[in-house]
C-alpha cells in the first residue's frame, strides 16, 4: 500500500531531490509550490506526511500550519 506525501516548496529542484531520495519507498507524491495551494491540497488530500517549506510565496509555511 502506498503512503501519500505532499511536498510544499517553491523550489522545483527540491521536489525532484526529495522524490529521487525516496523513490525506493512505497510513496505517492503530490507537489504544490506555494502556501495557499498547500492548505487547499492538504484539506482535500489529507496526506500521511507533509514536507512543508517555511519560506514560500503567497503564504509562508508558518501561516499554512493549522492553529490547533
Amino acid at each position: 500500500m502506498f503512503q501519500t506525501v505532499m511536498i510544499a516548496d517553491d523550489s522545483m529542484p527540491m521536489h525532484a531531490l526529495i522524490k529521487a531520495q525516496l523513490c525506493a519507498e512505497h510513496l505517492r507524491f503530490h507537489s504544490v509550490y506555494d502556501g495557499t495551494a498547500a492548505v487547499s491540497l492538504a484539506a482535500s488530500l489529507q496526506p500521511d506526511l507533509i514536507l512543508l517549506d517555511l519560506d514560500m510565496p503567497k503564504m509562508d509555511g508558518f501561516e499554512a500550519l493549522p492553529a490547533n
